[in-house]
């Protein structure tokens, strides 16, 4: 840690005191993480996560994402702007909130990459990526949950049929990496996918209960101009996937995917 500091103070030509630093959790990662004067963010972690920050900060330039300013492969470091607030609350009205990430989605960059699925970690077809996604997430479940496999497939096959223009996307596109900071909203630890854009904006939408259950199906499924049968198909395999990491991270909140994936089945149905 001397000697990123060092690296730090050097590159940025400014001295820095323990007082200045404060640490946060990496998440899943063994990524070491913290703040400089909330003004940058250190984020110490593997050559693949820095390789993926390379590429989506080098598309993504816009105040709503940081900023990187550089990256040390030597001592695995990144140093990005801080963005300050508070974690998505649910305070922001959820029909202007959709809008926010219909936009922001909207205005994904094109990527020319030869798979689908997580920077570097490629599958042959978006079907494939989004098979293994949902499989993995399905076990969660320990007593090898069956219940949503069929119409997984029936989903799977249809998305099968299109071919998928490849965008660059945030990759983990949930309200956990939203900051609030009065009437702006922040995008914050992206993860790197190339697949389609609704990808990210219906796993936005169904990774926090506040917006999904203020808004009806129906109503999610108008935006964009695609066949509405791929639209069912991607968001029914979005929702399975983030009702299971909700299993996993955050059970109180699981009874609640329950009851609108209930409400909504008939919708999903192609």
């Amino acid at each position: 840690m001397e000697e990123l500091l060092k690296d730090f103070e050097s590159r940025m030509n400014i001295t820095v005191f323990e007082k200045d630093i404060k640490y946060y959790s990496g998440g899943a990662t063994d990524a070491i993480v913290f703040s400089i004067n909330d003004e940058y963010l250190i984020k110490k972690t593997s050559k693949s996560e820095l390789d993926v920050f390379n590429e989506f900060f080098s598309k993504y330039k816009s105040d709503e994402y940081q900023k990187l300013y550089y990256i040390n492969y030597d001592l695995s470091y990144a140093c990005l702007s801080f963005k300050k607030g508070k974690s998505f609350d649910g305070s922001i009205d959820s029909n202007k909130m959709i809008d926010i990430l219909y936009k922001t989605v909207s205005n994904y960059k094109m990527i020319d990459y030869d798979g689908y699925g997580y920077l570097f970690e490629d599958h042959k077809t978006w079907k494939d990526f989004l098979k293994d996604e949902v499989e993995y997430s399905l076990t969660v479940f320990e007593d090898k949950n069956t219940t949503y496999n069929d119409n997984i497939e029936k989903c799977l096959d249809y998305i099968s049929k299109y071919n998928i223009n490849k965008y660059l996307l945030h990759g983990d596109f949930g309200t956990h990496n939203f900051i609030i900071d009065k009437s702006n909203i922040y995008f914050i630890d992206p993860m790197g996918l190339v697949g389609d854009l609704l990808y990210d904006f219906y796993f936005a939408i169904f990774s926090n209960i506040s917006i999904f259950n203020s808004i009806k199906l129906n109503d999610i499924l108008k935006y964009f101009d695609r066949d509405i049968k791929y639209k069912k198909s991607l968001a029914y395999i979005t929702f399975i996937i983030r009702l299971c990491r909700t299993y996993k991270y955050n059970k109180d909140d699981y009874n609640a995917y329950l009851k609108y994936l209930e409400n909504s089945e008939g919708i999903f149905d192609l």
